[in-house]
């Protein structure tokens, strides 16, 4: 048996799926089995994947989100560790060698990661690094800045069940969700440099919008306030981000026309907290500016 799983949910990503496997057949640590679950592809993808010449699993499931599909990936995964890849990013070879290196020695309840590049559709680069990626109890940070690339990620399998899996009532960051509900038990350790390359295009489920926003914003209040975060995180801390996400969430609802749901939000960020910039954001929006 494998040490890792590779799990690698999809849905009509078949132009980009081939190349994601091929980085997962370059790694330098072979170890590992790959898992593909598609959640109701209707490009062709299972026909193109029973000609891949490496060998996988694949489980086809009808539509549910990603949320579904990631977790149906976890009921499948046979293996001790296990590694996530979305179907349109790419690994860099050395990916599983330098994070297993990493991990050797560890206690069990750790996770590693590292920061990631950024590639667009056609894969040239739009930028190579982000932040500082910093290791230990990171919930605060975390709570602060989406720093975790899910892609990146390789952890002991059955963390993901400990904390009630990926919740599928968030369309977008049940991932984000997932790994806050991880920091709070257990020890992140990253990898300084990116071996991940993670792909932007028109289609990514992420894209900038009110709706992707305010879901956003409902997952980080739901861990603040009801999941654990108040305990660990501090208040003016979990104010300003929430003020911030808020603040957003108003400006993408003027841009797509909502008026009501803009003034709604820019309220929520100045009572968040109160600053000239939430101040001058709600007043812009009550005066239609």
């Amino acid at each position: 048996m494998p040490q890792v799983t590779v799990c690698i949910p999809t849905y009509n990503r078949r132009r980009y799926l081939l190349e994601a496997l091929d980085s997962v057949f370059r790694q330098t640590w072979t170890d590992f089995e790959v898992l593909v679950v598609d959640d109701g592809s209707t490009d062709g993808t299972a026909k193109t994947l029973r000609s891949y010449p490496h060998p996988i699993r694949y489980i086809y499931q009808e539509n549910q989100g990603v949320a579904a599909a990631c977790n149906r990936l976890i009921a499948e995964t046979r293996t001790p560790l296990v590694a996530w890849l979305g179907s349109d990013d790419l690994w860099l070879p050395e990916k599983l060698e330098k994070q297993m290196a990493l991990l050797e020695g560890k206690p069990e309840r750790t996770i590693i990661y590292n920061p990631m590049m950024t590639i667009d559709a056609k894969g040239n680069m739009r930028r190579r690094q982000g932040r500082p990626s910093p290791s230990g109890r990171i919930t605060t940070l975390l709570f602060e800045h989406t720093f975790v690339p899910t892609i990146s990620v390789l952890m002991p399998t059955h963390l993901v069940s400990e904390v009630g899996g990926f919740d599928r009532r968030y369309r977008v960051c049940s991932d984000y969700r997932l790994l806050l509900m991880l920091s709070l038990s257990c020890n992140f350790v990253a990898y300084s440099k990116p071996l991940v390359m993670n792909r932007r295009h028109d289609t990514n489920l992420s894209a900038n919008s009110f709706a992707n926003q305010s879901m956003k914003i409902a997952m980080l209040e739901e861990f603040y306030y009801k999941l654990g975060g108040e305990a660990v995180i501090p208040r003016d801390t979990a104010m300003r981000r929430l003020s911030r996400e808020c603040r957003k969430a108003a400006d993408f609802a003027r841009q797509e026309k909502k008026r009501q749901e803009a003034r709604l939000f820019a309220q929520k960020a100045l009572g968040y907290q109160a600053t000239p910039r939430t101040a001058i954001a709600y007043l812009a929006v009550r005066l239609g500016v």
